[in-house]
């Protein structure tokens, strides 16, 4: 986020975003689907 909030000099649209994902916490990893499989040997 730091890099995307330097890297844009057209507006301050990087900034804001910056600052809002520090207010959210920094945006923790949020699980948005699992999958289970079961691995079953050859023989």
């Amino acid at each position: 986020m730091k890099f995307l909030a330097e890297e844009n000099r057209t507006d301050d649209l990087g900034k804001r975003l910056y600052d809002a994902w520090n207010r959210a916490g920094k945006g923790a990893p949020v699980s948005i689907a699992e999958i289970e499989t079961s691995l079953a040997a050859s023989e």
